[in-house]
């Protein structure tokens, strides 16, 4: 949270009014950088808009378990009250 903080306060001193930030969610953090993420757009809401968009670290097909715990952790992160997008790349690594 310091570090994301000193960003976006250094970011304000520039000029910058809005930002977007991919947040990552995975089995191994779970929802701790989104949880994260959602309290420094709260704590920063009247001087910069943060548009926090999921991201999806591990793959979400090709996963041990074909993804089915990826898609569930992502699927839970976008329900949250903040998030306004997901993101996820084609990750065939295995």
């Amino acid at each position: 949270m310091e570090r994301g903080g000193e960003l976006i306060e250094e970011s304000i001193r520039f000029g910058v009014t809005s930002m977007r930030a991919f947040v990552e969610v995975d089995s191994t953090v779970g929802m701790k950088c989104l949880d994260a993420g959602l309290a420094l757009k709260e704590q920063f809401k009247d001087r910069c808009y943060v548009q926090i968009c999921v991201f999806a670290q591990d793959p979400i097909f090709t996963h041990n378990d074909g993804g089915l715990v990826m898609r569930a952790i992502l699927e839970e992160a976008v329900q949250k009250p903040g998030v306004e997008g997901r993101f996820s790349l084609n990750n065939n690594r295995e």
